[in-house]
């Protein structure tokens, strides 16, 4: 385990400062490099994403990344994970996946389907195990038994009512991952706090220049605090189990960024109000044939959620 932290933390500085990361132990998974699949909310379209794609490529993982921004389980009128999941992991074939969401999760929960009813976030029984039951079916549409899957919690932040409601966001999630196989739960929360225990938003560089690390809106992580978040984060997840592979893999092509315009949902065609905020969010949006041909068109979302 010395070992494996001794590599993380060369990959985790050789991220943060952009160099080339330090060589990795052997690839085993035969013929392939392992894949990883990457989806979640805009986190993982944004800075914080395009870190950890890195970073994973720098352990021998080929890499396929999606984020929807202003996504997650508590809007399926405006995208439906729970809906598209299956396809996704299909088109991608990961050894692994990673999942991020819960950011815009503080809010009623509308129905996944008809004759359901609206859930509101003040019903707290209700509200709880409907979001869990969500969580649950998620991972397992992503193949939880069958592969491991890391489901990532959102972010500290500086709006009072929002941390607030991320803290029960995390406490659900946490509970319901709780003892699944193949399922680790990895809190953000720490991730993205301060030595002061406030949310993290600036820090020094290694040439002691101070540096943002969040958006204005206290929320989204800048390309700094992607960096440096994302070096956090590859630490956790190696010291997780996440295992490493190395350069002697087969060649990696360039990771495809995977953009579903899956199916139309009548009635779910209002974006969600915004819960995580505006600001911060970038990434590319090109889907792959395999989906392009395959699935219909949806709505774009409201520009920077």
């Amino acid at each position: 385990m010395l070992h494996l932290l001794a590599i993380a933390t060369s990959i985790a500085l050789a991220t943060a400062s952009g160099q080339p990361a330090v060589e990795a132990p052997a690839c085993s998974v035969g013929a392939r490099p392992p894949r990883a699949l990457l989806l979640g909310d805009s986190n993982i379209h944004g800075s914080l994403g395009t870190e950890l794609e890195r970073a994973l490529q720098a352990l021998g993982y080929r890499t396929d990344r999606f984020g929807r921004p202003g996504s997650g389980l508590a809007r399926p009128d405006y995208y439906d994970w729970l809906d598209e999941a299956s396809a996704l992991v299909s088109a991608a074939d990961p050894d692994v996946v990673f999942f991020m969401a819960g950011g815009n999760d503080g809010q009623g929960l509308t129905p996944l389907g008809p004759g359901q009813r609206h859930v509101a976030y003040d019903d707290d029984e209700r509200w709880d195990a409907e979001y869990a039951a969500r969580v649950v079916e998620l991972v397992s549409l992503l193949g939880a038994g069958e592969r491991p899957v890391y489901f990532l919690s959102p972010t500290n932040r500086r709006p009072r009512t929002a941390r607030e409601r991320m803290g029960r966001v995390r406490r659900v999630q946490q509970r319901a991952l709780a003892g699944l196989p193949e399922v680790a739960w990895i809190d953000m929360f720490p991730l993205t706090t301060d030595g002061a225990g406030r949310y993290l938003w600036r820090e020094r560089d290694p040439q002691g220049h101070l540096q943002l690390l969040r958006a204005s809106d206290g929320i989204h992580l800048t390309r700094s605090g992607g960096k440096v978040v994302g070096a956090r984060l590859i630490r956790e997840l190696i010291a997780e189990g996440l295992p490493i592979f190395g350069s002697d893999c087969p060649p990696q092509a360039p990771g495809s960024v995977m953009a579903p315009e899956g199916r139309q949902h009548p009635g779910r065609r209002q974006p969600p109000p915004a819960v995580e905020g505006r600001g911060g969010a970038t990434g590319r949006d090109a889907p792959p044939p395999t989906l392009r041909a395959r699935r219909g068109s949806r709505s774009s979302p409201p520009s920077g959620r």
